[in-house]
């Protein structure tokens, strides 16, 4: 249907219309349904006389009861205030674009400004220098119910019911227009969707566009709506503001509802940023516990149906632990030409994502615009799918080396909770499945992951079980053999986004060249050489060490050892591997600590007693400590010291850290139960470090200084914990006083004294009066 209507433009009018004379109003129409009559012989049809004479050729057509649809699409169509103002919105951003695109030649600049007066309840939402609308349109399409002149699929608007959503915000719409085309200014008064009434001509109106003016009805609230403006504006491609009159009341509402919205009167800018720059700020300004380390891009806009960006966040967890974050419900967002909609289904591989679709008839939403349709969703998402295997081809591994140098490696650990598998090659999904089998070795009795053996060695060898000889007979052909048992059944089960996944190990492990051990000493004719005695040096234990059933063939060791009871493993009773007894004992006898010191078997790995050393170790790590340098966990204390390439040492006296301060040492002090677990995890972790359990270190430290440990300590039988704050205070008066006659007197007054209190305080007291004089 096309509509034309000529304006004959007198010399006096032609300065104000910079538009062509004549308009031409297009209506569009979309494709629609036909039905013919049934091929029956109207004699056949002649009983009913009424029937045939109401129809053509037998068929009757359906007829609209007008004011019942009307009222019906404009009051029952849209169902919030929120899709009210997004239809009042895009119908004069729209309008902002075709100005902006068709009449750059006069330098057209659009731009929209919201206006609300929160006392008054009043909204306005005025399109300067855009198009307007002429009388004739307003006529033909905007008085029309399912009229539109919009024949671009890439524009917001087909079903041209959106002007009749006034009515989800208030009764009344005051509607002024300049229209570009024409030069025409007029107003008229919507009232409750059914009609228009006409008004004096705007007399403030001296830009060309429109400007619709509300009362907002009681019940809606101004806090949502703004809100909702803040979102719908951001992607409009039309600079928009908010102007707000008055701050917003927030009395008695929720911290969630009022969270990042506009509530202070002043002026902002609500549009328009790009679809990238809006998801990489709400990534980085996530709340979440697990700090951001890494965003992986993915970036599809070559399409001309649609535009996607997709991050994958990689954050840390605890014990410093990378992994990518898993999509969830609120991960990713639709938008339709730029207009926030809801896709229920749409799931995409990424931590999150916003999905653009950009043409409305291919993808068409519902009559509402509130939702995709359901072929609509199917069909993108199937496009979308399609371009995403080509997208995420640097994801894809070609062997086992490719996953040890990998960056990704913390996406590759939850690849199927990801979402990621039905896009990547079966070898890298089955690489990903075979470094998360959790395994045993002798180093981790409890358990670990095969991704975790392959950052030391590539030589990984199965056995059913850590047999020490075989593994001896293993490493006498391979050194660097890594051996290890499964940690649970034969086959694993595995979580994924949809699904439980029953995991086949054996067949990965041929697939990615894991030995097996019974094979491997059969096929190179490994035998056990006779054993020699095993005679262990001489090694004084703590009197809490090994169990009565532990480390039993060490005679030297069992000697030291008090028996007990399995009763009195509790939680300070660390289980460790029987090849790292010695270790671990010996760092016992260094220190008096509450820790006491078993052999793991399966009879207490079943039972659940006393602790493993992995996650005695693995507790450890998250400790905050003391350190010269402040306070820090123990792991960062590792990547601290390894970066500024300083040397670790421990101390058990937690004083000595404030003296101690030095560009080659990081000290990390505290009691004697810390000093052990600080060994400990170094032990483990086989990081280099001193432990000054006797003070000897402190005082080698001393600048200027070479005392010997006899020449402080009057009674060598003292007690050992004595000996060693009478050694620290030693140490901190030496290095902080610097009046060579103070610090000789109270080195003398140390040699006669009996108690580490009373030289404490001497101590104190000398470097109260240093500093006092400084």
């Amino acid at each position: 249907m096309k509509l034309s209507i000529t304006n004959n433009c007198t010399n006096e009018n032609e300065n104000k219309i910079k538009a062509t004379a004549t308009e031409a109003v297009r209506i569009y129409k979309p494709t629609l349904l036909k039905e013919d009559p049934l091929p029956l012989d109207r004699a056949e049809l002649s009983y009913a006389e009424k029937l045939l004479q109401a129809s053509s050729d037998g068929l009757i057509p359906v007829k609209l009861e007008e004011d019942v649809v009307i009222q019906r699409i404009s009051h029952d169509l849209y169902a919030s205030a929120e899709s009210g103002f997004r239809e009042l919105y895009n119908n004069e951003a729209r309008a902002c674009r075709i100005a902006r695109n068709h009449y750059y030649n006069d330098d057209a600049s659009p731009r929209i400004e919201v206006t609300l007066v929160p006392s008054e309840r009043k909204l306005v939402i005025h399109g300067i220098d855009s198009m307007g609308m002429s009388q004739e349109k307003f006529l033909t399409v905007y008085t029309v119910l399912g009229r539109s002149d919009n024949f671009d699929s890439k524009e917001v608007g087909q079903f041209g019911c959106g002007r009749a959503s006034y009515v989800t915000l208030s009764d009344i719409m005051v509607l002024e227009t300049y229209s570009r085309e024409t030069g025409e200014k007029y107003a008229v008064m919507g009232k409750n969707g059914i009609g228009y009434n006409v008004l004096p001509p705007p007399t403030d109106l001296n830009e060309y566009g429109t400007r619709i003016t509300l009362t907002l009805r009681h019940g809606i609230s101004i806090v949502n709506l703004v809100k909702y403006m803040m979102k719908v504006c951001m992607f409009s491609g039309v600079d928009t503001y908010l102007n707000l009159e008055e701050d917003i009341s927030t009395d008695g509402l929720p911290s969630y509802r009022i969270e990042k919205v506009h509530t202070k009167a002043g002026r902002y800018r609500l549009g328009t940023i790009t679809f990238a720059e809006y998801l990489e700020n709400k990534v980085q300004t996530a709340e979440t516990w697990r700090p951001l380390v890494k965003m992986v891009f993915v970036e599809a806009k070559e399409d001309t149906d649609f535009y996607l960006y997709g991050i994958i966040a990689i954050r840390k967890g605890y014990d410093n632990d990378l992994v990518a974050e898993i999509p969830d419900n609120s991960s990713g967002e639709t938008y339709l030409l730029g207009t926030p909609i809801e896709a229920d289904g749409i799931q995409l591989p990424f931590s999150h994502w916003v999905l653009n679709i950009k043409d409305e008839r291919k993808y068409p939403p519902t009559a509402d615009r509130e939702r995709l349709s359901d072929n609509a969703i199917n069909a993108i998402e199937d496009k979308v799918k399609s371009s995403l295997k080509e997208k995420l081809q640097f994801l894809n591994l070609k062997s086992v080396q490719e996953y040890v140098e990998s960056q990704y490696k913390p996406i590759y650990r939850v690849l199927e909770g990801m979402g990621l598998g039905e896009y990547l090659s079966e070898y890298t999904v089955d690489l990903a499945k075979f470094v998360e089998i959790s395994v045993k070795t002798p180093e981790y009795p409890n358990r670990t992951k095969i991704r975790d053996l392959l950052a030391q060695s590539q030589n990984l060898f199965y056995l059913d079980s850590l047999n020490e000889n075989k593994i001896a007979l293993i490493r006498s052909k391979v050194p660097d053999a890594i051996v290890f048992k499964l940690s649970s059944g034969k086959k694993e089960r595995e979580q994924s986004s949809s699904s439980t996944v029953v995991v086949d190990p054996f067949q990965l492990f041929r697939r990615f060249d894991v030995k097996f051990g019974e094979e491997f000493i059969r096929e190179n004719n490994l035998k056990m050489k006779r054993r020699e005695r095993i005679v262990p040096e001489d090694l004084p234990v703590h009197e809490a060490g090994a169990g009565w059933y532990s480390w039993g063939r060490f005679r030297t060791v069992k000697r030291h050892t008090t028996r007990t009871a399995r009763e009195d493993i509790g939680r300070d009773t660390i289980r460790v591997p029987e090849g790292s007894m010695r270790t671990y004992l010996r760092l016992l006898s260094m220190v008096k600590t509450r820790y006491k010191i078993v052999k793991d078997d399966r009879e207490l790995e079943s039972s659940g007693t006393g602790t493993t050393l992995k996650s005695f170790v693995d507790s450890i790590g998250r400790k905050m400590v003391q350190t010269s340098d402040g306070k820090m966990r123990v792991t960062d204390t590792i990547t601290h010291s390894s970066k500024k390439k300083m040397k670790l040492v421990l101390y058990s006296d937690p004083s000595i850290t404030r003296h101690m301060h030095s560009e080659e040492h990081l000290s990390i002090a505290g009691d004697d139960d810390l000093l052990f677990e600080l060994m400990a995890f170094c032990e483990f972790h086989r990081i280099e470090y001193t432990a000054d359990v006797d003070g000897s270190e402190a005082l080698a430290h001393v600048e200027g200084h070479n005392y010997r440990r006899s020449e402080f300590i009057a009674d060598p039988s003292y007690p050992k914990i004595g000996d060693s704050e009478i050694l620290y205070s030693v140490a901190h008066a030496a290095k902080a006083v610097k009046d060579g006659k103070m610090l000789n007197i109270f080195l003398n007054a140390v040699r006669y004294s009996k108690e580490a209190a009373e030289v404490r305080e001497m101590r104190e007291y000398l470097i109260s009066k240093e500093v006092g004089h400084s």
